[in-house]
C-alpha cells in the first residue's frame, strides 16, 4: 500500500513537471557562452531554434558562438537567420560586418555597418568600424570622415586616434598627424604603434634629438626591437654620437649577424670617424650577405 501511494505522487509529479521552452534552452545557451562552454551553448541554442524556427535572437546567438569556434560558414548563415526574422537587428548587422571584415569581403561589410548608422547614428563602433574597412580599400577621405564621427560620439577611443594618426602621416598631413599621435598617447602611453609613427615623422624632419626620446622609449618597452636600434643609431649618426651609434651597430651585429644592412650602419660609423680600413672591413662581410648599399659603398670607398 504505502509503495503504491509513493508510486501515484512519483507518476503526479512528473506529469505536472513544466516542459523546457525555446527561451529556457536560449538562457542555457546564454548562460553556457557566458562560462566559455562552448559546444554547450552551440546545441542548446539550435535547440531554441528547432523549438522555436523563427527565434532571431537564438540565431543571433548561435553566429556569436560560431564565430568563436571559427566555423563562419555557419556564423554567417546564423546571422542571416537572424536578420531574415528580424530586419532592424543591429547587432546582426554589426556581427556579421565584422565577419566579412576577417574573411575580407570588404564592401559587403561596409554594407553591413551603413544599416547600422543609418537605423542608429548614435553608436561610436560601427563608424569605427566602417573607418577601419575603408582604409583597407585605401579610401582615406571616408575613413578619415568615420573615424572623427566615432571619435564625436565617443571620444576617448586610442585606437580610433592612431588610425587618424596613420592616415594624416599617409597623406602626408603631419602636423595633424602628431597631433592625433599626442592623442593616442595620452590615452594610452605604451601605444608603440603611436609612439613609432612620432618618431618616424620627426625624423623625416631631421628633429633627431627628439625622435632619438621616441627610439628610447620605444626600445625600453621592447628591447628585442631591432628596427628602433637601426633608427636610434642613424639618429645618433645625424647627431654625431659616434660612441652610442656604434654601439647600436655593435648590439645589432651581434644579435642579427646575417643582416647586411647593420654592417653597413657600422661602416658609416667608422667612415665618419676616419676609420676607412675597419669601414671597408665591415661593407665587405654586408656584401657578402648581399647588402646593396655595402656593395656601392665598396666600390666606391675601398681599393
Amino acid at each position: 500500500m504505502r509503495y503504491l501511494i509513493y508510486s501515484l505522487i512519483y507518476c503526479f509529479t512528473i506529469h505536472f513537471l513544466p516542459a523546457q521552452t525555446a527561451e529556457m534552452f536560449y538562457k542555457t545557451a546564454k548562460d553556457s557562452l557566458k562560462s566559455n562552454k562552448l559546444m554547450s551553448a552551440l546545441k542548446s541554442a539550435q535547440k531554441a531554434i528547432e523549438m522555436q524556427p523563427n527565434f532571431a535572437q537564438a540565431y543571433f546567438l548561435e553566429g556569436v558562438i560560431e564565430t568563436k569556434l571559427q566555423n563562419s560558414k555557419g556564423a554567417f548563415n546564423a546571422f542571416d537567420k537572424a536578420i531574415l526574422y528580424k530586419t532592424d537587428y543591429l547587432e546582426a548587422y554589426y556581427n556579421r560586418g565584422l565577419l566579412y571584415m576577417e574573411v575580407e569581403k570588404i564592401e559587403l561589410a561596409i554594407a553591413d555597418f551603413d544599416e547600422v548608422t543609418k537605423r542608429n547614428n548614435g553608436i561610436p563602433y560601427p563608424y569605427f568600424q566602417r573607418g577601419k574597412a575603408y582604409l583597407a580599400i585605401n579610401q582615406m577621405d571616408k575613413a578619415k570622415t568615420d573615424l572623427e564621427t566615432s571619435l564625436l560620439i565617443s571620444p576617448k577611443q586610442a585606437e580610433v586616434t592612431f588610425l587618424l594618426a596613420l592616415i594624416h602621416q599617409k597623406q602626408n598631413q603631419l602636423e595633424k598627424a602628431l597631433l592625433y599621435v599626442d592623442k593616442t598617447i595620452a590615452l594610452n602611453p605604451r601605444a608603440e604603434d603611436a609612439i613609432q609613427i612620432r618618431a618616424d615623422i620627426r625624423t623625416a624632419q631631421k628633429r633627431y634629438e627628439e625622435a632619438l626620446t621616441d627610439w628610447n622609449l620605444l626600445i625600453k618597452y621592447n628591447p628585442y626591437n631591432w628596427n628602433a636600434y637601426q633608427q636610434r643609431c642613424l639618429a645618433f649618426f645625424e647627431t654625431k654620437q659616434w660612441e652610442n651609434a656604434r654601439a647600436d651597430a655593435d648590439k645589432l651585429i651581434e644579435k642579427q649577424p646575417e643582416v647586411g644592412y647593420n654592417y653597413f650602419l657600422r661602416g658609416r660609423i667608422y667612415q665618419a670617424q676616419n676609420s676607412l680600413e675597419k669601414a671597408c672591413y665591415d661593407w665587405k662581410q654586408g656584401a657578402e650577405k648581399g647588402n646593396n648599399d655595402c656593395k656601392e659603398s665598396m666600390a666606391k670607398y675601398c681599393r
